[in-house]
């Protein structure tokens, strides 16, 4: 609750100490500490064709509810992986949605007041853990290393809710953050965060 100046009642004393009563949340960079994100990777070599398999970890660390929360299909998350080989081509890609979906009688993604029904329900309850994989068939010619990021997403008006109201989604925030990068002899290197060297870590493989 944030602070401020002003007057707590008609005719009161003027106080640098009051607090307002706003819940900013999922409007501000809050919403940035809410979930963490853990990629671990497995690459099988082979004559043919080499295959890696991820599994990212999505845990609500810094929310009391589930994540998200609010009126289904309003708000949008999801976690997304990005593969750029060594020329930094983007070579995979993919999303899954967090959330809940509302289903019209048709069988198309609608706003609760549409909805007959709820569908897939992938929403992170409080210090709960929800874990995604993906696996990719690299092609022949891959050109190592392969720069792996992972991420959550997350807008307040999803483009579902924009459409129904007839205005624009809200801009994507990246909320959570990981990246490995797979070497041509299957070792797997953590990619720090911060910018310093990147380092092999066993606990990252499948």
């Amino acid at each position: 609750m944030p602070e401020y100046s002003g007057y707590g009642a008609i005719g009161a004393f003027e106080r640098t100490n009051l607090h307002a009563h706003v819940f900013p949340g999922g409007r501000s960079d809050l919403v940035k500490k809410v979930a963490s994100v853990t990629v671990l990777a497995s690459l099988k070599k082979s004559p043919g064709q080499d295959k890696v398999n991820f599994k990212a970890l999505v845990t609500n660390v810094g929310s009391g509810h589930l994540m998200p929360t609010g009126l289904p299909g309003l708000r949008q998350m999801w976690v997304a992986i990005e593969i750029h080989d060594a020329a930094g081509t983007q070579v995979f890609t993919n999303r899954d949605p967090i959330g809940i979906e509302g289903i019209d009688a048709n069988g198309n993604l609608t706003m609760p007041w549409n909805a007959v029904r709820f569908g897939k329900d992938t929403r992170i309850g409080p210090k709960a853990t929800r874990q995604v994989s993906w696996t990719y068939l690299l092609p022949k010619q891959t050109q190592y290393p392969l720069e792996t990021k992972v991420a959550v997403y997350y807008r307040s008006i999803s483009p579902l809710a924009a459409q129904a109201a007839g205005i624009e989604p809200s801009p994507p925030i990246e909320i959570a953050t990981d990246r490995l990068r797979l070497l041509p002899d299957g070792q797997i290197e953590r990619v720090p965060m911060d910018g310093s060297r990147a380092y092999s870590d066993s606990k990252r493989s499948l």
